[in-house]
């Protein structure tokens, strides 16, 4: 069975009047740091009544994500992103994720570093006359 008809299957579990040829949906996700954070919001337009757990499909989603050839990383960077069907594809999926990554920087205390100057952060500044 295709991902589409699996992805189709998966929104209908959750909202039954969903109509594959006239609706959309969109799922966000987010992660970062050290583990996925989570699929963790699903929009169908037309809006519909119904409930729908993302993470107990987390493996058909990491598959679309996978097939689709998007850029995502859940380790020491974070990822944003959405998985929309029947928008930018008439009848299919559409993967958009946005890499980023995460910048660490240390301050020391000021009374352990008197050397460095009295903000305790060492500064290089450069004069030149014209």
């Amino acid at each position: 069975m295709g991902l589409v008809k699996r992805f189709v299957e998966m929104v209908q579990s959750g909202y039954p009047e969903f109509d594959p040829k006239n609706d959309t949906v969109e799922i966000e996700f987010e992660g970062g740091g050290d583990s996925f954070g989570s699929f963790h919001y699903i929009s169908l337009w037309p809006s519909r009544e119904g409930n729908l757990n993302l993470d107990d499909y987390s493996d058909l989603l990491f598959e679309i994500l996978d097939t689709s050839g998007v850029e995502y990383t859940w380790i020491n960077a974070g990822t944003t992103g959405r998985i929309n069907y029947n928008e930018d594809v008439t009848g299919g999926l559409s993967v958009s994720t946005v890499v980023s990554e995460e910048y660490w920087g240390e301050i020391e205390d000021e009374e352990e570093s008197d050397s460095e100057g009295s903000d305790g952060v060492e500064t290089n500044n450069e004069e030149t006359n014209g």
